[in-house]
C-alpha cells in the first residue's frame, strides 16, 4: 500500500510539471483561480442575501428553483455532448446542436407553465413570474452553448473574467434589490443579470452562421443516433436526482424548504473548490490513458487521496467563517437554525467531490453503461434514505442524509465498475466512444450550474 502511495504522489509529481507549462496548465490555472473568486463572491452576496431576506422569501425561491429545475430537463438531450466530441474541421455540424438547444428552451415555455399549475402554491407572484423560468432556461442553454466552444478554443481566460464579471453583476444586483424588495425576486433577478452578463461576454463563441446549414443528414445522424440516444436516459435520471430533494421537501416538509437552500448554498462553495481544483487534469488524464489500467490506477488512487483533502479544509473554512461572520449578519434564531443543519451537509460535501472523481474517472475511460448504472444507484439510494425520513419529519436533515447516502452508494459503486472495467482494454460498446471523445474535451461546469442542468451529485 505504501508503494503505491508513493507511486501516486510520483505520478502527482509527473502531472505537475506537466500542467505547469503549456496550454493545459494555464487552462487549469484559469479555470481554478476563477473558482476561487467566484466563490469568495457567492459566500458574500449569501451573507447578504440571508441578512435582509426573510424565511418566506427563501421559501418561495426553493420552490422557483424547483420548478426551474424540473423545466431544465428539456435543455440538454444529448446534443451538448455531441458537440463538445466534434473534431477540429466539422463546423457544419455546429448548427443542429444550437437548432435543438433553442427547440430545449422553447419546449421549457408549456412545461414551466404545466409544473407552476400542477403545484399549485398559495403565493400568486410565483405563479405571476412563471413566464421568467423558461427565459432562465433559455439563457442557461446559450451560456453553456457559448462556453462549450471557447472551451474549445482553449480560451479559458476569457472564460474566467467573463465568470468574474457575471458575479460581480449578481453579488450588485442583490446588495441594491435586498434593501428594496423582501421576496424571492431579487434571487430571480439577480440570476438573470448573472447569465445576461455571461452570456452577452461570451455569445460571440457561438457560430450562429452555422444554423444555415443545420438541417443536414448528416447533422442528424451525428446527434440523434449517435449522441441523443445513449446519454438521453443518464440525463434524464440526473435531472430527477437532482429534483428529489426539493420536491420531497415540497411534498412534506414545505416550511423547511428556505432552510435547506440556505444551507445547500453554503455548502455549494466548498464542492465549487475542491472540485474544480482538480476535475479538469483528471479527466484529460484518464482519456489519455484508459488503456493503460496501472496508470488509471495510480490517478484515482492520488486523486481519492487528494480531493478529500481539499474538500475537507474547504468545509472546514466554510464552517468556521460561518459561525464567525453567521451572528453579525444573522438574527440568532436562523443562525441558531442553520447552524444545527449545516453539520449534516458538510459530511455530503465532502462525499460529494470524492464520488464526482471516480463518476470523472468512468467518463475519461469511456464507459458510459457504468456512468448510466452509477446514477441509477445514486437515485435510488437517495429516494430510499430521503422518502421515509422525510416523511418521519426530518426534513432538511432526513434530505442530507439522503444526499450522503446516494454519494457513498456512488462511490462503491464506481469503485467496483472501475475495478471491473480496468480489466477491459476496449470501451463497452461502440456508444461508449462517444463518451470517450466528450471525456477528451469537455470542461466539467460549476456544481451550481450542473445542479440547473440536472446533475445527480
Amino acid at each position: 500500500m505504501i508503494t503505491k502511495i508513493k507511486d501516486a504522489f510520483d505520478s502527482l509529481r509527473a502531472i505537475w510539471g506537466r500542467f505547469r507549462t503549456g496550454r493545459s496548465g494555464n487552462a487549469v490555472f484559469w479555470y481554478a483561480g476563477s473558482s476561487l473568486i467566484c466563490q469568495v463572491l457567492r459566500f458574500a452576496a449569501l451573507l447578504w442575501m440571508m441578512k435582509f431576506l426573510g424565511d418566506v422569501s427563501w421559501n418561495d425561491w426553493g420552490k422557483f428553483q424547483l420548478v426551474l429545475g424540473l423545466s431544465m430537463i428539456t435543455a440538454n438531450l444529448g446534443q451538448n455532448e455531441g458537440l463538445v466530441a466534434l473534431k477540429p474541421g466539422e463546423n457544419d455540424l455546429y448548427g443542429f446542436q444550437i437548432l435543438c438547444s433553442l427547440a430545449g428552451g422553447l419546449l421549457s415555455i408549456p412545461l414551466s407553465y404545466g409544473l407552476v399549475q400542477h403545484f399549485a402554491w398559495t403565493n400568486n407572484r410565483i405563479a405571476e413570474l412563471w413566464w421568467l423560468i423558461p427565459l432562465t432556461v433559455l439563457l442557461s442553454i446559450f451560456s453553456m452553448t457559448a462556453a462549450m466552444h471557447a472551451q474549445r478554443e482553449f480560451r479559458f481566460k476569457r472564460i474566467a473574467f467573463s465568470s468574474i464579471a457575471s458575479l460581480a453583476v449578481y453579488f450588485a444586483t442583490v446588495l441594491i434589490l435586498s434593501t428594496q424588495i423582501d421576496d424571492f425576486r431579487v434571487f430571480v433577478a439577480a440570476q438573470l443579470a448573472e447569465l445576461a452578463i455571461l452570456l452577452l461576454l461570451t455569445g460571440s463563441f457561438i457560430p450562429w452562421r452555422s444554423l444555415s446549414s443545420s438541417l443536414s443528414r448528416k447533422s442528424f445522424d451525428y446527434y440523434c443516433k449517435r449522441f441523443i440516444p445513449a446519454t438521453s436516459p443518464q440525463i434524464l435520471i440526473g435531472n430527477l436526482s437532482a429534483n428529489l430533494n426539493l420536491f420531497l421537501l415540497n411534498r412534506y416538509a414545505s416550511a423547511q424548504i428556505g432552510l435547506y437552500e440556505q444551507v445547500q448554498r453554503l455548502v455549494q462553495i466548498p464542492m465549487s473548490v475542491s472540485i474544480n481544483l482538480i476535475d479538469r487534469p483528471i479527466l484529460v488524464l484518464a482519456a489519455e490513458r484508459q488503456e493503460d489500467s496501472p496508470a488509471i490506477r495510480r490517478l484515482l488512487l492520488l486523486s481519492l487521496l487528494v480531493v478529500p483533502c481539499i474538500a475537507g479544509a474547504a468545509c472546514a473554512v466554510v464552517y468556521f467563517g460561518f459561525l464567525v461572520l453567521g451572528p453579525r449578519y444573522l438574527e440568532e434564531a436562523r443562525f441558531i437554525g442553520i447552524k444545527g443543519v449545516l453539520p449534516f451537509f458538510l459530511i455530503p460535501a465532502i462525499l460529494q467531490p470524492i464520488a464526482a472523481v471516480t463518476r470523472t474517472v468512468m467518463i475519461g475511460t469511456g464507459k458510459a453503461k457504468s456512468v448510466l448504472l452509477s446514477s441509477i444507484t445514486i437515485l435510488a439510494a437517495k429516494a430510499a434514505v430521503g422518502v421515509p425520513l422525510v416523511m418521519l419529519g426530518h426534513g432538511a436533515i432526513g434530505i442530507a442524509l439522503a444526499i450522503g447516502a446516494g454519494a457513498l452508494a456512488g462511490i462503491f459503486v464506481d469503485l467496483y465498475l472501475l475495478r471491473v472495467s480496468l480489466h477491459q482494454p476496449e470501451p463497452e460498446s461502440a456508444s461508449d466512444l462517444a463518451a470517450v471523445a466528450v471525456a477528451e474535451k469537455r470542461s466539467p461546469l460549476d456544481p451550481e450550474q450542473n445542479q440547473r442542468q440536472g446533475n445527480d451529485l
